[in-house]
């Protein structure tokens, strides 16, 4: 579970950039197949950014399970950890 992930973080595990410990986990679980729910916080002008939401689809594409909509509230804890239980 990455819960906020930022637009840097975002953008950098679609491409595989692992420059920090955090990206480099995340992109390993998706190559081993952990199930992973991803949460962006992030501001609607980056949300609007032309990198951001293809992005999303690249870690959708992977399996990643993305809780996500621009100018949305973050989703409540309750409804992410029901997101992650839902699958195993």
């Amino acid at each position: 579970m990455a819960v906020p992930v930022t637009f840097n973080s975002v953008n950098k595990w679609a491409l595989g950039i692992t420059d920090t410990v955090a990206v480099g986990m995340l992109c390993e679980h998706v190559g081993m197949g952990v199930p992973t729910v991803a949460v962006p916080q992030v501001k609607e002008e980056l949300a609007r950014h032309a990198a951001f939401q293809p992005n999303l689809e690249v870690l959708r594409s992977m399996g990643v399970r993305v809780m996500f909509e621009v100018g949305a509230p973050m989703p409540r804890w309750e409804d992410v950890l029901k997101e992650l239980g839902s699958l195993r």
